[in-house]
């Protein structure tokens, strides 16, 4: 038994009973315990929702041993990679690929199922940079929620030929363009869903006849010692 997170927290040192609203299984197979939850179909085996990460669970046998099920005990983990080339006869071919994390992935598996992904598609459109047009995006793996969801599409850079100067964003729509944490005055701490690991790889050809001029510097900033990294290497 747990406490979802639009319930609230059951207390670690007194676990009243009318404090749990959920139901989960935990089996063990073969020596591997697994937590389980038919509860929703986008989820890959042995994957909770994530509302019932909120802190301490219960088994009901036994003692009533706790179980911790902790935001920061999974990862959403999303890896992203563009490629970008000039072929023999000067023209730019290039191509994104991004693979989401497993709760992204059931969101955009829900809202398929619900309204469609056009307008998804039409957001990754409208961010692209001014000097870049993205081809309509291919979304994979929609219906088997044991892979991660997977969305493809080819890039061009708007550039005259033969030009002088090349400008190109390396980041194309990726990255954070504000703070999330917008209050001045935080009250309450702030709460993640999980842990993130998001990964970006860019592989950018200077095209012949061209040198690199100048690229972004590199950076590296620690949160508190252990508590994240960003970091941004450039070569």
């Amino acid at each position: 038994i747990l406490s979802t997170r639009s319930n609230g927290w059951a207390h670690e040192l007194y676990p009243l009973t009318d404090r749990y609203n959920y139901v989960v299984v935990r089996a063990r197979i073969d020596g591997k315990e697994y937590m389980l939850d038919a509860t929703e179909p986008g989820l890959p085996f042995g994957v909770l929702p994530p509302q019932c990460y909120n802190g301490q669970a219960r088994e009901i046998w036994g003692l009533g041993a706790a179980i911790e099920l902790t935001p920061d005990s999974i990862t959403e983990k999303k890896t992203s990679t563009f490629f970008l080339s000039t072929g023999e006869d000067g023209k730019w071919t290039g191509e994104f690929t991004s693979n989401f994390g497993v709760y992204e992935s059931l969101a955009i598996r829900q809202e398929a199922k619900k309204n469609g992904l056009q307008n998804r598609k039409n957001q990754i459109k409208k961010a692209a940079p001014s000097e870049f047009v993205f081809e309509e995006p291919a979304f994979e793996q929609l219906e088997n929620p044991e892979q991660q969801v997977k969305v493809r599409y080819a890039v061009k850079p708007q550039v005259e030929e033969d030009a002088d100067l090349i400008y190109l964003n390396p980041m194309l729509a990726e990255g954070f363009k504000e703070n999330p944490f917008k209050s001045a005055e935080r009250l309450y701490p702030v709460e993640m869903p999980y842990t993130m690991n998001e990964m970006y790889v860019a592989n950018i050809e200077v095209p012949a006849g061209y040198v690199l001029e100048e690229a972004p510097k590199s950076t590296k900033v620690n949160l508190f010692d252990d508590e994240g990294f960003f970091e941004y290497m450039v070569s």
